[in-house]
């Protein structure tokens, strides 16, 4: 602590300084301790000690940095109190001995409005009330709220300032966070606003001017209710005890824009309470979702044509090829009367048409069946049960017993899993991919096919390889197109339908199907079956590498 030596009295520092508040009651105090040379007044020096008394049990107490400096002397500082120590690092031996010590501390960011403040202070007189950052010895920054005032000699010329420097860094640092959350809530494009509990509007953000078309000006002050003519799908008061019960709502809104447009919201709330617990406002976001529920709307109408134009269509298909199947019947009837009975007085030019149009009959009755086959798909058994997949493959392998045994093939399988699904549809699927898989199968080899399955996250993945002919890459895309055929009617029979009800078997499942090939090396078919809802995962049944008995 400084000592004193000719302390001024208390009269002439009333007359010098004409003190007036907190700062001006502390000169005389700081004026004496800092050693003010006038000549004591009789009894001056017993005043001065109890003033000193006073100083020591009262100002170094104080949670601030008091200070005080000449303006009329080379040694600016000529007071300050131990807070400086606290505050910033720095002794108070240190801080008076250097007399610049002070405007290196400050920050250089704000020196030159330091500069700016002082000036205009010493100017006009008027106190200093400004905040500025300072550099701790240890290198922080330290916010000080600054409270300066100047006060002149008896003849008018500045004499010293004396102040006081609150510590605000964390009220700077909070102020800061907050104008950062303001600035993102200025930028969200959702609207954002606050409100008392009684509705009226305090806080309005750009989201919110852009989505209804009040501005903040007229926005702020109203109630919200009625400025927006707010349609709850939820009644009122159901709202606000959900809210109270726990402080949070969210649900659907239809609010009325300036313009008139009605606008679906999307509104979250949060109640804010005080540190009592007590509500006083409410936060709401709302973002528009009128686009968004218009397309649902339009998505959910299309949905309902296209489901009542498909079970028309397979209605009509159902029926169509029902219906034909009687005069098919009756032409192939006749024609094979006529050409048992009349084929030898015909010629062989009568012959052959004869032979072309029982032909021709044979080929539309078996695409009437696969269309009928087709139809049916999804409109018969739509019983899901848990089925084992490898007792559904050695099914197919009894259904093709006599295609595998006249072409030698070999039918493998990994283990296979146990899954909810119709077991009809999936025994169709596996002999349409292995029958196609025999059926183009390589001339100069053993047809060998391999079926396998892996878990891959929420599907199964099954997979079908066959060492055949391949497909040409410009062939893989119309593959799945019902009655599309890739090669003539002489190479390989077929009506071209089987892999578009393979397709609409597994996408039935919400499944998906593709091919991988290479021509003259063979063929992958992919698809994917949805996996069971039990998290332990499907059972496995035996992995085999038998065909029939007899190959």
């Amino acid at each position: 602590m400084t000592q004193m030596s000719t302390p001024i009295s208390g009269k002439r520092a009333h007359e010098a300084a004409e003190p007036e508040g907190v700062l001006d009651q502390l000169a005389a105090t700081l004026l004496g301790a800092a050693g003010a040379t006038s000549p004591p007044e009789e009894g001056a020096l017993h005043a001065s000690v109890d003033h000193e008394a006073r100083y020591q049990a009262i100002v170094e107490q104080i949670p601030a940095v008091i200070f005080m400096a000449y303006l009329d002397r080379p040694v600016s500082q000529a007071f300050i109190s131990p807070h400086i120590e606290k505050a910033l690092g720095f002794s108070r031996e240190e801080w008076l001995g250097d007399p610049v010590l002070w405007f290196r501390q400050i920050h250089p960011d704000d020196r030159e409005r330091w500069n700016a403040e002082a000036a205009q202070m010493l100017l006009s007189g008027r106190p200093l009330h400004s905040a500025y950052r300072m550099t701790a010895r240890d290198g922080r920054v330290v916010w000080l709220q600054c409270e300066a005032l100047m006060v002149r000699r008896p003849d008018g010329l500045p004499w010293f300032i004396h102040g006081v420097a609150f510590d605000v860094t964390d009220l700077k640092e909070a102020e800061e966070a907050v104008a950062k959350q303001a600035t993102l809530l200025e930028l969200a494009n959702d609207a954002i606003f606050v409100r008392e509990m009684n509705g009226r509007v305090t806080y309005w953000n750009h989201g919110a001017e852009m989505m209804y078309g009040w501005s903040k000006l007229d926005a702020i002050g109203r109630n919200v209710r009625t400025l927006l003519r707010t349609e709850y799908s939820t009644p009122f008061e159901q709202i606000e005890a959900e809210l109270s019960r726990t402080g949070r709502w969210e649900g659907e809104l239809i609010q009325i824009a300036r313009n008139g447009r009605r606008i679906v919201v999307n509104s979250r709330w949060a109640l804010q309470q005080d540190e009592h617990g007590k509500p006083y406002a409410i936060l709401e976001i709302g973002t528009d979702i009128s686009r968004r529920k218009h397309a649902e709307l339009e998505l959910k109408r299309r949905a309902e044509e296209l489901a009542r134009s498909n079970d028309d269509l397979q209605q009509f298909a159902y029926v169509a090829s029902h219906d034909l199947q009687e005069p098919l019947r009756m032409v192939s009837t006749f024609l094979e009367i006529l050409d048992e009975e009349y084929k030898p007085q015909l010629d062989d030019t009568a012959r052959q048409y004869i032979d072309y149009a029982v032909d021709g009959a044979r080929r539309m009755r078996q695409l009437i069946s696969d269309l009928l086959d087709y139809s049916r798909i999804g409109s018969g058994d739509r019983n899901a049960v848990p089925t084992n997949f490898e007792s559904l493959l050695n099914d197919v392998r009894s259904n093709l017993a006599v295609t595998i045994q006249e072409t030698a093939a070999l039918i493998t399988n990994d283990p296979l899993p146990v899954l909810t699904v119709v077991p009809s549809q999936i025994l169709i699927l596996f002999q349409n991919l292995v029958g196609n898989a025999i059926k183009f199968r390589s001339p100069s080899r053993r047809p060998i096919i391999h079926i396998s399955a892996r878990r891959g996250g929420a599907v199964w993945h099954f997979s079908v390889s066959d060492n055949g002919i391949g497909i040409k890459p410009e062939h893989r895309d119309n593959l799945f197109v019902i009655f599309r055929r890739l090669h003539h009617r002489e190479e390989y029979p077929g009506t071209g339908i089987g892999l578009a009800v393979c397709k609409k078997i597994v996408e039935r499942m919400d499944g998906r199907i593709w091919v991988e090939s290479e021509v003259g090396e063979g063929s992958t078919f992919h698809f994917t079956v949805p996996a069971e809802t039990n998290p332990e995962g499907a059972k496995f049944g035996h992995a085999s590498t038998d065909a029939l008995p007899t190959i």
